[in-house]
């Protein structure tokens, strides 16, 4: 549950702060949003996706993160290494990433805003 809001937190400070000056990304957003729907495994097992593309698949962060979900509350398979550590950096990286582009952008926030 930690790992869904610190990365939520790290995407948003991103998307956020360079909304700001670039109006445009409150458009592209939404699209984004929906085909990384489609990328990660919600509504679906990623247990259906073929073997070969399996290891990239898993380098999704939130394939890990939903799969991990899913495995605590109905059972089954535990997610891989490559899942939990594609997970891991992912959050780290959005958090680092967020934070600095935050800190660099906010200083201009009034003057624009």
């Amino acid at each position: 549950m930690q790992a869904a809001f610190l990365m939520g937190l790290g995407l948003t400070l991103i998307v956020a702060s360079l909304t700001v000056y670039h109006r445009d990304f409150g458009y592209a957003v939404p699209f984004v949003l929906q085909a990384w729907n489609y990328l990660t495994p919600i509504v679906y097992s990623s247990s259906l996706s073929p073997e070969r593309w399996q290891f990239l698949y898993s380098l999704n962060p939130t394939v890990g993160l939903i799969e991990g979900f899913r495995w605590s509350v109905l059972g089954g398979v535990p997610i891989t290494f490559t899942m939990m550590a594609s997970m891991v950096s992912g959050l780290v990286a959005s958090l680092v990433i967020g934070m600095a582009v935050f800190q660099k952008i906010e200083r201009g926030f009034a003057d624009i805003v």
